[in-house]
């Protein structure tokens, strides 16, 4: 069984191909595959109120649908508190999903200031562009090192580049997980528009910000399977 999704940004199009029958599963000969996949995102995605929930829930319908998916644990973070209606409501619509608590992380960084600091310390620093730092927090990489820690799966699905920074966390706490890579844009592309836009020392910024998010993305698409 083999699912494609595709991906088109800029004039480009990316695929990315999941199939069942090569991930690494202990079955019988004849027998039915049965795959468990760990979806990391960086939202919760109920209610399905914006471009990004809409997408990530039509993904996580399509990995449900698949007859060789066990069960899809789905990991996020949040910006607001999470009702236990929501919680029961997306149990409902995806019978196979297994929920963990999602952690407090700002979606929209300058709406919480007190971050901001944090992730240009990392940008400064270390050279971690904006689109991974952005994400980055003792909390939610202690949540997440639980999370990795607690049971094995098959799968390890990143829903989108940003969630990405926690790349190497994956591959030291399951190493044999296929890890892949779901990014809807070519995130670099996008950074390369705004630069373009950009005049005098904000456009040098802008450019530096580019090469940063390129350098990342690359290593990024190198380093997953799929």
């Amino acid at each position: 069984m083999t699912f494609r999704a595709e991906h088109a940004s800029s004039g480009s199009v990316a695929g990315a191909v999941f199939n069942a029958a090569s991930m690494p599963v202990q079955s019988a000969p004849g027998s039915v595959v049965s795959v468990r996949i760990l979806f990391l995102g960086t939202d919760f995605v109920w209610p399905a109120d914006g471009g990004g929930r809409v997408r990530t829930l039509s993904q996580l319908s399509v990995l449900s649908s698949l007859p060789d998916v066990e069960r899809i644990r789905l990991f996020t973070g949040m910006e607001t508190a999470i009702g236990e209606e929501d919680r029961a409501a997306l149990l409902r619509q995806l019978p196979k999903l297994d929920l963990a608590d999602p952690v407090f992380h700002p979606v929209h960084l300058f709406k919480y200031p007190r971050y901001v600091p944090h992730v240009a310390w990392l940008r400064l620093a270390h050279g971690v562009p904006y689109i991974a730092g952005k994400w980055d927090s003792a909390s939610f990489r202690t949540a997440l090192e639980r999370e990795l820690s607690r049971d094995a799966y098959d799968v390890v699905w990143l829903n989108g580049l940003g969630i990405a920074h926690y790349l190497s966390l994956v591959r030291g706490l399951q190493p044999k997980a296929r890890v892949i890579l779901d990014q809807h844009n070519v995130e670099s592309d996008r950074f390369a528009q705004f630069a373009r836009r950009q005049r005098g020392a904000k456009k040098l910024l802008a450019d530096a910000e580019w090469r940063a998010t390129r350098r990342f993305e690359r290593g990024v698409l190198r380093a997953v399977d799929a």
